[in-house]
């Protein structure tokens, strides 16, 4: 008889650290998908961050082709301009 109880105190036992062991695991997987989690959060910020910048970059760019090309418009007004001179101080010179 005693065995016996020996045998269902063993079983019980196994049971309970059966119990502890899950319940570890249970516990690590939520930790790592905390982590996971965090993580997530923190990438989802640094996408955010560099897809602003992006945004940023793009509108620096369109302005500065913008500039470029008033620049472009203007050297062509001032280089039309010095052939228009050029032309009347030629004539001036045969007239």
């Amino acid at each position: 008889m005693l065995e016996m109880f020996a045998a269902g105190a063993a079983s019980a036992g196994g049971q309970r650290g059966e119990q502890a062991e899950a319940r570890r695991a249970t516990e690590q997987a939520q930790r790592a998908a905390r982590a996971d989690d965090e993580l997530a959060e923190r990438a989802t910020a640094t996408a955010r961050r560099l897809r602003q910048e992006a945004t940023d970059a793009a509108a620096a760019a369109e302005k500065a082709a913008e500039r470029a090309t008033a620049a472009e418009d203007e050297a062509a007004r001032a280089r039309a301009q010095a052939q228009k001179s050029q032309r009347a101080a030629r004539r001036r010179e045969s007239g």
